[in-house]
C-alpha cells in the first residue's frame, strides 16, 4: 500500500490542523522515540504512531512517539500482518533483557 493510499484511509489527514495539534501534544509530552528508549537509545521522536493502527482513535494513550526508522518498520510490520496474517516481531530487547515487542510471549503478564 502506498503512502497516498494510507493517507486516504486516515480519519484525520496528517496535514490537518487537528492532527498537527495532537502530534505536537504527543511529541511535547514525550520527546524520545519509545521503541529506541526501550533498548537504551536516546533518539528524538519525529513521528506519532497509532499504536493499534486505528487512525480514528486519537486518544493520547493510543498514540506513541517514534523516530522515522522505528515508525517505518512498525508500519511495514503492521501492513505485512494485515495482508498476510503473519506477525513479524519487533527485534531487540530492553535494558533488562526483555523483548521490546509487546506481543512477544515472554511479555505476557503471566511470564512477567
Amino acid at each position: 500500500m502506498t503512502a497516498t493510499d494510507r493517507q486516504r484511509r486516515r480519519f484525520l489527514h496528517t496535514g490537518s490542523a487537528q492532527w498537527r495539534a495532537i502530534r505536537k501534544q504527543v511529541l511535547d509530552r514525550e520527546p524520545l522515540c519509545r521503541i529506541c528508549k526501550a533498548i537504551g537509545w536516546a533518539t528524538p521522536a519525529t513521528e506519532v504512531d497509532h499504536i493499534h493502527g486505528d487512525t480514528a482513535d486519537n486518544r493520547l494513550d493510543s498514540l506513541q512517539p517514534l523516530c522515522k526508522r522505528c515508525h517505518s518498520e512498525k508500519t511495514e510490520r503492521d501492513e505485512h500482518y494485515r495482508t498476510t496474517g503473519e506477525w513479524k516481531p519487533l527485534k531487540g530487547c530492553d535494558a533488562n533483557g526483555w523483548p521490546i515487542d509487546p506481543r512477544h510471549s515472554w511479555n505476557r503478564p503471566e511470564n512477567r
